[in-house]
């Protein structure tokens, strides 16, 4: 996963102009699309070829359940359907896809991780659940499971996409670590039951900086002056 760094917000109190690598901004740490060679996130399956015939696996033994697809197309309302190609894991809970690089989080100082990504079930089986895991540590023998996607509990209808975000605040079991890792998994053994993901976007929430902190300080001061 190429840490991008990138520094959304830019912010100007009393008289401060906060920007670039202030410590108020979000970070986006990733947005994985998973399309061609140039996939944004490193990961541990093969990204020379990721047309659909390679697979991954992130898991040792067993045979492989997780690959790159060719684009699914929705067959409902297409206003999340993402383009390209996906990440497809079939119903295997050894299978697992992880984002391999770490996360900064504890030096970028992040007090809430959004994590936000498009999935899609083939089916509406109790045993087609899809799992969100965090990990402190990085190699998932403390993972959290942050969300179970059962689309035979919720209105998850088969064949459509539909995109959504998950928060994952900093007191989380483990907290927030430089090694923390995020992987995606699956409940259930039957093969047929297939999950797509797409477009995963992983974005950190710093805590105020003291800078903004004594920005807006020197504000109620000159209101109460006035």
């Amino acid at each position: 996963m190429k840490q991008f760094r990138f520094y959304a917000h830019s912010f100007v109190l009393a008289g401060f102009a906060l920007s670039g690598a202030s410590a108020n901004a979000d970070v986006l740490y990733s947005f994985e699309t998973f399309d061609g060679d140039g996939v944004t996130t490193a990961t541990t399956y093969p990204t020379t070829s990721p047309n659909g015939t390679d697979y991954i696996n992130d898991a040792t033994g067993g045979s492989d359940r997780v690959k790159i697809v060719s684009h699914i197309t929705s067959s409902g309302d297409a206003s999340n359907d993402p383009t390209g190609q996906h990440a497809q894991i079939a119903g295997d809970t050894t299978k697992t896809l992880t984002l391999i690089d770490p996360l900064s989080l504890a030096t970028d100082g992040i007090t809430s991780l959004e994590v936000t990504f498009s999935f899609e079930f083939n089916n509406t089986s109790s045993t087609n659940v899809l799992t969100l895991l965090y990990s402190a540590n990085g190699t998932f023998s403390d993972k959290v499971q942050i969300a179970a996607l059962d689309p035979s509990t919720v209105t998850y209808e088969a064949g459509q996409w539909y995109r959504q975000t998950f928060v994952i605040s900093s007191g989380v079991a483990g907290g927030f670590t430089d090694t923390a890792k995020i992987r995606f998994g699956k409940i259930g053994s039957t093969t047929s039951n297939l999950a797509r993901i797409d477009d995963i976007q992983i974005l950190g929430i710093p805590e105020p900086s003291s800078l903004a902190l004594l920005g807006l300080g020197g504000l109620l001061i000159a209101r109460r002056r006035r």
